[in-house]
């Protein structure tokens, strides 16, 4: 076998064998040449292609980003088919933003270069708060090949607000131009940098543009914009891009210096959304994704584990709603671990809890476990129209709960807690014999202040109630004393901090919680009377725009909130909208919903106007008949009471006696045709 092994070696050709180690070595050489031209190109042309893109030169602190797909295309379909855009060229300074811009789609008509760029190229303008808490916003778009700047000068100087003197300066080794507009203490300053024509009327931001081009340190490079950016639409008007960071900076320089802080405290709300923009006759739509940070930092992200739900608010909410926000959840227990958890990540939790103990110590009761065990599959703050120069007499807080007949336990064995203490309190301080224990057992009912001493033989439920006769309720509609207001904004943070919940009442399986006996019985009557949003036409006509389901949903009525909206906004803005108060009544509404899809959440933005609708009846009451009217009702007089009634016959010649209030009787089923002097109905 050796002899063999020996043998064969002998026969070896080493020429043949070192000839194709030659070949080997020339294949393996050339692969590792090819390979690395490849990675040249792209390392030096598709790279090159990225960083061209106007996207690297926007500054990381945007708060809103638009890129616009086809800025031609685009205006003519605005300016001609959305009637949402025609209202507002009604009013400063959507009117001058309508003007320049026609003029500058007149001007850029006029070369072909420029149009060419508009019909190849994004147009990229970004939003920015700045430090004198105005806002600042940039424009940028890539030139289509070698631009020359002369011919960016000379398109400019065709603007018919333009000077004749344009000035130069460096900033960081590029370039800038200023030119100084007529009629306007503003200059325009432009540059041209790696083949992107950035401009702006904030010189600052075009710096900034500038910088960022330097740096390297780009949007493109941001792991949240990257996957939010993916699920942007390519073949839109327009994609939208919201940096959940700087956004709430840029909405708080509208609002009260001291609503500020809160308004910036929603930069926790979630980390990145892009919308597609769509444009109808009466609304223009938003919809896409948001995305939240991975490690559960965010707001939002707190409803990733929740199932979106349909919700039922609207079947009791007052027609008379100006605005609510609504969270949905399938598992609440769930929702308020995470919720807790959130807190702790922020350093709020402690704080509140300490609050929250402080609270129990003082009427012996577990507040939180009471609260948090009341509530189904919905919370919501809701907002009626104003009514009253106090502006949180309309605000109510709204709780689905899983069981009512418990959660009506719940509710009554906790507030008769908070009673007794009180009246031991009161017992310690003024040592009245009249309110001794054995007193408070007895039959009567005694006052002593504004303290009750209730009746032990009553019924639970009848814990500092208001009696419905006196509030022109049903009897079956009776508000409540609950006797720890300011619970709910201490549970659920700063959204309820308008709600200090110290009266409720029960509609179906809701409680609603409010601060005012008056506006919590016109919550009532509304529901009494069928005045609910479910039966409003705007309101139905509006729903049609918006998804049945979702984890938060957020309504605000424009025309309706006008009055609540000077509560909050500054001075300037307050000014502006009372000088366009008329214009903004032919708006319908605004809404924004989130639903939760696994990855990201589903989000839809809707902005409308009016469409014509059936009116809205601005009656006191309503009433429902069992059959149609036969004869036109009367007025007549009641010896009874000295009182004024109405009168009325249906086809089926029942008589109803209605009284002021709209309280019917039923009084007589008729074999026959009744009488009267006026002709029946058509």
């Amino acid at each position: 076998m050796l002899l063999n092994i020996f043998h064969s070696i002998k026969k070896i050709n080493y020429k043949e064998l070192i000839r194709d180690k030659k070949i080997v070595f020339a294949i393996t050489i050339s692969l590792i040449i090819f390979i690395l031209f490849i990675w040249l190109i792209f390392k030096f042309v598709f790279s090159n292609i990225e960083e061209l893109s106007p996207l690297n030169s926007v500054p990381t602190d945007a708060a809103l980003i638009i890129d616009v797909k086809q800025a031609d295309l685009l205006w003519n379909d605005i300016s001609i088919n959305s009637g949402v855009w025609r209202e507002l060229t009604k009013i400063d300074p959507f009117t001058k933003i309508n003007k320049d811009i026609n003029i500058l789609d007149s001007v850029f008509k006029l070369n072909k270069n420029t149009s060419k760029i508009l019909a190849d190229h994004s147009v990229y303008i970004s939003f920015h708060a700045l430090p004198d808490k105005s806002t600042g916003i940039l424009y940028m778009t890539a030139l289509a090949g070698r631009f020359e700047k002369t011919e960016v000068e000379n398109i400019i100087k065709q603007m018919p607000c333009s000077g004749l003197k344009i000035s130069e300066r460096l900033f960081m080794g590029t370039g800038i131009s200023e030119l100084q507009l007529k009629n306007r203490n503003e200059k325009f300053t432009y540059t041209i940098s790696n083949d992107i024509f950035i401009c702006s009327f904030q010189p600052s931001l075009v710096d900034a543009a500038v910088k960022q081009q330097k740096t390297g340190i780009t949007l493109a490079k941001n792991a949240d914009f990257v996957k939010i950016s993916g699920t942007a639409g390519k073949k839109v008007n327009a994609n939208i891009y919201i940096n959940f960071k700087y956004f709430p900076i840029l909405f708080s320089t509208l609002i009260k210096d001291s609503y500020s802080k809160i308004i910036c405290e929603l930069s926790d709300f979630a980390s990145w959304s892009a919308f597609d923009l769509s444009i109808k006759k009466d609304a223009i739509l938003f919809n896409g994704f948001t995305k939240t940070e991975d490690n559960q930092s965010n707001f939002l992200g707190l409803f990733s584990e929740q199932e979106p739900q349909e919700t039922s608010l609207s079947k009791i909410l007052p027609s008379s709603s100006a605005s609510f926000i609504c969270y949905s959840f399938s598992n609440f227990d769930l929702w308020y671990k995470s919720y807790n958890t959130f807190l702790k990540q922020k350093g709020k939790y402690s704080a509140r809890n300490t609050a929250i103990a402080k609270l129990n110590a003082k009427y012996k009761t577990d507040t939180e476990k009471n609260i948090t065990g009341l509530i189904g599959n919905e919370l919501a703050l809701v907002i009626t129209e104003p009514s009253d120069s106090n502006k949180n007499v309309n605000m109510f807080a709204v709780i689905k709960t899983k069981n009512i007949a418990n959660a009506i336990s719940i509710l009554s064995s906790q507030s008769l807690l908070l009673e007794q203490k009180t009246i031991k309190s009161l017992k310690k301080i003024k040592k009245a014999k009249e309110i001794k224990g054995k007193n408070v057992k007895g039959k009567k009912t005694k006052e002593k202040g504004n303290i009750k001493v209730l009746n032990r033989k009553s019924s639970i439920l009848e814990v500092k109630e208001v009696r419905s006769k006196a509030m022109n309720l049903p009897k079956s509609e009776k508000i409540y004393e609950y006797k720890n207001p300011g619970i709910l904004p201490l549970l659920f943070g700063n959204l309820f901090s308008g709600v200090d919940g110290k009266y409720y009442s029960i509609i179906e399986d809701y409680i609603v919680f409010g601060n005012s006996v008056n506006e919590l019985k016109s919550f009532l009557k509304s529901y009494s009377d069928e005045k609910t949003l479910r039966n409003n036409n705007g309101y139905i006509n509006f729903s049609k725009n918006i998804s049945p389901k979702s984890n938060i949903y957020l309504y605000c009525n424009l025309k309706k909130s006008l009055g609540l909206f000077a509560n909050y906004l500054n001075n300037d803005v307050l000014s502006y909208l009372e000088k366009n108060k008329s214009f903004f009544k032919n708006y319908d509404g605004f809404s924004c919903q989130y639903k939760t899809d696994g990855v990201f959440f589903y989000n839809n933005i809707c902005f409308k106007i009016n469409n014509p609708v059936l009116d809205e009846s601005n009656a006191l009451w309503t009433l429902n008949l069992d059959s149609t009217v036969l004869y036109s009702p009367q007025i007549i007089a009641d010896l009874s009471d000295k009182s004024k009634k109405i009168i009325a016959f249906d086809n089926t010649y029942n008589i109803y006696l209605i009284n002021n209030n709209g309280s019917l009787r039923i009084i007589i089923l008729f074999c026959g045709t009744p009488w009267q002097k006026t002709s029946p109905l058509p």
